[in-house]
């Protein structure tokens, strides 16, 4: 059974500008196991950001929160971080062109988390499958996933 809001198993300082340190949570697969993205990204906002988002799968998401912002490209959030709309700490639902879980009910299936910027650039943190990503939003384009919503609290 999983823990509501376990401890982390480890945490790597990740560099952000402006001397910023964050240390980003890794769980153990007892504790997160693949493909609980909206859970990973959560728990990140609890544990970094000190956020409490409700529990909910990824789609689910905005109906317990608010959505910040709504577009229909990556440049379009690079834009919003820019105007200060868009802070660390919100959670991001992410389209995934090959997520076994896409239906036409849902505009996306997956969920990371807005976490700063580094370089200047914004990035991302994200549990996909087994695997903890930092990722600039050009990679992120690379990799063919798509942000359609920024979703804070209430």
């Amino acid at each position: 059974m999983m823990q509501v809001n376990p401890k982390p198993s480890k945490v790597e300082t990740v560099h952000l500008d402006d001397q910023v340190k964050v240390g980003v949570p890794y769980y153990s697969m007892e504790q997160l196991p693949d493909g609980f993205c909206a859970r990973y990204a959560r728990l990140c906002a609890g544990v970094i950001f000190g956020e409490d988002f409700p529990v909910a799968d990824a789609w689910k998401m905005r109906e317990q929160s608010r959505v910040i912002a709504r577009q229909a490209d990556n440049a379009q959030f690079i834009h919003l971080v820019e105007k200060g709309l868009i802070k660390p700490g919100n959670l991001l639902g992410v389209y995934c062109p090959g997520s076994r879980l896409n239906s036409e009910d849902r505009e996306y299936t997956h969920m990371s988390i807005y976490l700063g910027k580094q370089n200047g650039k914004p990035v991302i943190l994200e549990q996909i499958s087994n695997e903890i990503r930092v990722m600039s939003v050009q990679e992120y384009q690379m990799d063919e996933l798509a942000i359609r919503e920024v979703i804070g609290l209430r």
